[in-house]
């Protein structure tokens, strides 16, 4: 194997490695939902749809929210089983998004009719620029045919 072919491979199986822990991380983030039982489990489940649903709404959030995690479930009434998927009154779910590379991006804590974000961090958006910025770079110092060098722009 020449050098040229030796260093698209490298460049490829680095694009592969960079995609599959951004995209395959977050997966290992447990969805906090094991060990609750009954109703505290209908509401971390609801509240958990809920969050996803309403706050984090914008298109170029969702890209990089890639796992969402119960945190916390306070129970202060009874659900009503006739409304599946809505929070009943007393009861509140704190919900954290994982971006890309499963870092943490937010937490969210939702409540009855109401929700309210804790705190947002930008390393949604920084793994997104790092997931957008390796191809670039592959492309850029991808060798020409016929070339061992990489390209140079002038």
């Amino acid at each position: 194997m020449g050098k040229l072919a030796r260093r698209k491979v490298i460049l490829m199986m680095a694009l592969l490695v960079t995609y599959a822990a951004a995209f395959g991380l977050p997966e290992l983030v447990p969805d906090g939902l094991e060990g609750m039982t009954g109703q505290e489990y209908q509401a971390a489940a609801a509240g958990r749809e809920l969050a996803y649903a309403t706050l984090w709404e914008n298109q170029f959030e969702r890209l990089w929210i890639r796992q969402t995690r119960v945190v916390s479930v306070v129970s202060g009434a009874e659900l009503d089983p006739g409304s599946p998927g809505l929070l009943a009154p007393g009861w509140e779910v704190r919900v954290k998004a994982y971006a890309l590379f499963g870092l943490p991006y937010s937490q969210i804590t939702m409540a009855y009719r109401s929700g309210s974000v804790d705190y947002r961090l930008p390393t949604g958006l920084i793994a997104l620029l790092l997931v957008g910025a390796l191809p670039v770079y592959a492309w850029v110092r991808w060798p020409r045919d016929g070339d061992n060098q990489p390209c140079r722009r002038a």
